[in-house]
């Protein structure tokens, strides 16, 4: 057994969800490290998850085919994993491109440009789907629908979820996610690629949380992660989605690991979230990531115990193994 550090970081947080600069969850660049506790930089330059305050969303059309949560949720979370290995400031692949899961294949997310050859840019797609999201949480109302993305007053793309339709046009790019493995908990399973095999221990601890404040939580934990070159390194890693509960803390393994990079962390947010959806357990959760040989990162999420306090330091358990 042994304890890691305990971090300790300022936030802001409404009673209600908002678009607000003061909402940021913190970026690592933001953070100082001292005594094991981490502290805020400037507040004016905080990332988040939803884009800056000219980037706006509208629901532009709603059916009236429901849809699981659950289904949602694995959808959202695997297509922003995929997406995060890319340019963040670059465009899609193609002008229209369809997302699909192998465990939810009737569901889809399709993000489109303004014209059948504009592609979109990938920044306007996460911070569009970060705000669908939380428009379809917040309502509770899961139904196929559409929405329109706008920059400085002008249209940059639209975002669909629902039904996969039964026609695409030829241009359509449909991209079917690669799922992490079931993992079952503190068992370690690798997933691998040319480059890298990871994988991950798992405790649960805590206290228990909502699967949308978890699952909120990782959606704008994927966002911020994925504003940095992957194979950057990671020191610290705080994010979340305010005023979702679960924050996604993460950090590089002390000693001289080998490195942890902003790959290996989209990855490990994302088994994390899957797991516990395999498990269908919401408690806080510690992480120990491995590159199939030694320890090179941990972390999880926790919970924000004091949700509509305006100022305060947020103690968090120790993650033990």
């Amino acid at each position: 057994m042994r304890c890691l550090f305990i971090l300790s970081f300022l936030l802001i947080t409404p009673a209600v969800p908002s678009f607000a600069v003061a909402d940021a969850p913190l970026r690592v660049q933001d953070l100082s490290v001292s005594n094991g506790t981490i502290s805020t930089g400037n507040p004016s330059t905080l990332t988040y998850p939803w884009g800056p305050n000219d980037f706006t969303t509208a629901l532009l059309r709603q059916g009236r085919v429901p849809f699981a949560q659950k289904a949602c949720f694995v959808n959202a979370v695997q297509m922003l994993a995929g997406q995060a290995a890319e340019d963040f400031y670059g465009r899609m692949r193609s002008p229209r491109m369809t997302f699909t899961s192998h465990e939810h294949p009737e569901l889809a997310i399709i993000v489109m440009g303004v014209t059948p050859t504009d592609r979109i840019r990938r920044r306007y797609a996460f911070w569009g789907v970060a705000r669908m999201m939380n428009h379809l949480v917040w309502h509770n109302d899961f139904r196929n629908s559409t929405f329109q993305l706008n920059y400085r007053d002008r249209p940059v793309g639209q975002i669909y979820i629902g039904p996969v339709p039964t026609s695409l046009p030829e241009t359509a790019a449909k991209t079917a996610f690669v799922e992490p493995p079931s993992i079952k908990q503190l068992v370690p399973t690798a997933i691998s690629n040319e480059t890298e095999m990871l994988s991950w221990q798992y405790e649960y601890f805590g206290h228990s949380l909502a699967m949308n404040e978890v699952l909120m939580g990782t959606v704008g934990a994927l966002v911020v992660a994925a504003r940095p070159a992957p194979d950057n390194k990671v020191s610290y890693f705080v994010a979340g989605f305010s005023p979702y509960r679960a924050v996604h803390h993460w950090a590089s393994s002390p000693g001289r690991p080998p490195p942890f990079t902003y790959s290996m962390l989209i990855k490990s947010i994302q088994a994390t979230a899957m797991h516990a959806l395999d498990q269908m357990d919401f408690h806080e959760l510690g992480v120990r990531v491995t590159n199939g040989v030694q320890e090179v990162g941990w972390g999880g999420y926790v919970r924000d115990p004091a949700l509509n306090t305006a100022n305060y330091l947020l103690p968090l358990s120790s993650f033990r193994f």
